[in-house]
């Protein structure tokens, strides 16, 4: 494992470890960090505006922030074009 990405350490740097550093600076982390994002992963996030991730209101209010000025039917029409876009991936 210490040997492939991402720490790429050189056969001779790993054998100078000592099993606990192994354990504890390496594997340890390394298992706490995965379990957390697994946590993440199946709990659904919310953004700031209350709605959940990936909703047409979080889309049309961060695209109004990034760049303001444009019409509502700019971001209406890029949402539907993504829509059917995504309906297309998921149906092939």
């Amino acid at each position: 494992m210490l040997l492939q990405e991402p720490w790429c350490y050189r056969p001779a740097d790993v054998a100078n470890l000592t099993l606990w550093q192994v354990q504890e600076l390496y594997f340890k982390p390394a298992h706490a960090r995965a379990k957390e994002l697994e946590q993440r992963r199946d709990k659904p996030e919310e953004s700031e505006s209350g709605f959940p991730i990936n909703t047409y209101e979080d889309f049309f209010a961060g695209m109004n922030e990034a760049y303001p000025g444009k019409p509502p039917e700019h971001w209406e029409a890029m949402w539907a074009t993504m829509e059917e876009e995504r309906i297309q991936r998921e149906g092939s």
